[in-house]
């Protein structure tokens, strides 16, 4: 999706976005993104421009509403096949994510940091790994995306809605696994490696280390999600 929007092949992005909205909910915040690079495109008409702009693009209008349509359909899915519209909702309570709002995702920061000696390295509902690597993205995407800007602003925006979303719920249960799709971090790994090969020759390091870890946990059978 990303590709196709700075192609601005809006038409084929936005079936991409309603793919992604169809497929998960959170392939809502796709919407943010797409919003974002539609608003660049408008700007580089000029705001006086308006009406030439309307005029020649009055058709793709509605493309940054893809993939809330998407995550509509879903719904409306679950809707014929259970009766129920939010049956969604209904279904991750069984994982302990009731409410999102955020108040649980302070809260959940301060709890992690003050009782951090007490978790265990990688759990289910705790674990220092999920905690630590969701701080270090939250953290690195404010200072280079946000302060720095060494990547575009729809993708610092797609990566903060990636990182604080699971969080909003008050749990960091799978987090890494939801940051493993913000592809704006790798982008910045990528710029961190080429000005220091040091760095990049220890991230590799510590990946490797990490992914060792983890095939040996889940090879018996330890949840590692």
């Amino acid at each position: 999706m990303f590709y196709l929007l700075r192609k601005r092949r809006w038409w084929w992005a936005a079936l991409t976005a309603f793919l992604g909205g169809l497929c998960r909910p959170n392939g809502i915040l796709l919407a943010l993104p797409f919003a974002v690079e539609y608003l660049v495109f408008f700007r580089e008409f000029g705001f006086k421009n308006w009406k030439e702009f309307l005029r020649d693009n009055y058709k793709t209008l509605i493309t940054p509403a893809a993939a809330p349509l998407g995550t509509l359909s879903y719904f409306t899915f679950l809707y014929f096949i259970t009766g129920n519209f939010f049956a969604y909702f209904e279904a991750i309570e069984w994982w302990g994510r009731s409410s999102i709002n955020l108040m649980n995702f302070f809260n959940l920061i301060w709890n992690r940091i003050a009782n951090f000696q007490s978790l265990p390295l990688h759990g289910f509902h705790n674990s220092k790994i999920d905690f630590t690597f969701g701080l270090l993205f939250l953290l690195s995407i404010i200072v280079f995306g946000i302060l720095k800007r060494k990547i575009r602003l729809s993708y610092t925006l797609y990566s903060l809605a990636i990182i604080l979303l699971p969080q909003l719920s008050g749990q960091t249960m799978s987090l890494t696994r939801y940051l493993s799709v913000s592809f704006p971090h790798f982008i910045l790994l990528g710029i961190l490696s080429r000005k220091s090969p040091t760095i990049g020759w220890l991230i590799s390091l510590i990946s490797i280390l990490f992914l060792s870890i983890f095939a040996l946990q889940s090879f018996n059978w330890y949840w590692v999600g």
